[in-house]
């Protein structure tokens, strides 16, 4: 059985922690809430009452959530949740189109209605298919949690989510 040095243990130990450290306490996290401004490759978003800039570049991951006929650009006003490195670097990027800022009440008849009733009142444009627009107007809002939910219920990666898709989604949230 080979013994690992002491010292090794140390610096391998020290060196997570500070990448930790940087992770956390310095520019990287999870970013989630309202862009505030876009300039070049610098991305401004409000998060948790604060201003935090973070950059993209052409290895980000950038997931347009029920973008549809929109064009898939990042503008101010948008929703998106962001895995940022210590550097300030995004690695994944979801993005979503503005969503209304009324609070989510849900009534007592929506409590007491069938994930059908539901799907129908949701689907505001009447088209048949409840967008993620849609979706955190009237459903479940989270700019966090929201975009990367919505997706994974997507199966049929159309951008929206048909009824079948929603009675799913609707069983994942707590």
């Amino acid at each position: 059985m080979k013994v690992i040095p002491p010292f090794l243990i140390l610096a391998l130990s020290s060196t997570f922690n500070l990448g930790q450290l940087a992770a956390q306490g310095g520019k990287g996290g999870i970013f989630s809430g309202r862009v505030e401004a876009v300039d070049g490759n610098n991305i401004t978003v409000h998060h948790r009452r604060e201003s935090k800039t973070f950059k993209i570049d052409d290895k980000t991951r950038i997931a347009y959530v029920s973008f549809l006929d929109a064009d898939k650009e990042i503008k101010a006003g948008f929703f998106m949740r962001a895995q940022v490195d210590g550097k300030g670097r995004c690695g994944q990027l979801w993005v979503t189109l503005p969503i209304p800022e009324e609070k989510l009440n849900p009534s007592a008849d929506m409590l007491a209605m069938t994930p059908k009733e539901l799907f129908e009142m949701a689907d505001s444009s009447g088209d048949g298919e409840v967008s993620y627009v849609e979706y955190a107007t009237a459903i479940y809002r989270s700019p966090k949690h929201g975009p990367i939910g919505f997706g994974k219920s997507d199966r049929d990666k159309s951008g929206t989510l048909n009824l079948k898709e929603f009675e799913s989604r609707l069983k994942g949230i707590k």
